[in-house]
C-alpha cells in the first residue's frame, strides 16, 4: 500500500491504527489478499504461453515483453 486518504479532520491515532489493523488482517506479505489471489489465478506462465503458441501458431515480436514468472 502506498497511500491511505482519510476525509475530514481530527482523526485520532486510535482510528488510524484501527484502519491499518483491518488492512493488515486481509493482506499477505503486505499485498492485499484479493489482488494476490487474482494475480495468482490469472498469470500466464511460460508453459501456458508455449501451449498457446502451439495451439494457435502465435508468436511474439522481437523486443516484446517476455512472460514474467
Amino acid at each position: 500500500m502506498i497511500k491511505v486518504e482519510l476525509f475530514g479532520d481530527n482523526h485520532t491515532d486510535e482510528e488510524i491504527k484501527s484502519i491499518l489493523d483491518r488492512l493488515y488482517k486481509t493482506s499477505v506479505g503486505g499485498y492485499p489478499y484479493a489482488l494476490k489471489l487474482a494475480h495468482n489465478n490469472c498469470k500466464i506462465s511460460g508453459a501456458d504461453l508455449a501451449k498457446l503458441v502451439s495451439l494457435y501458431g502465435i508468436s511474439n515480436e522481437i523486443g516484446s515483453r517476455e512472460v514474467l514468472e
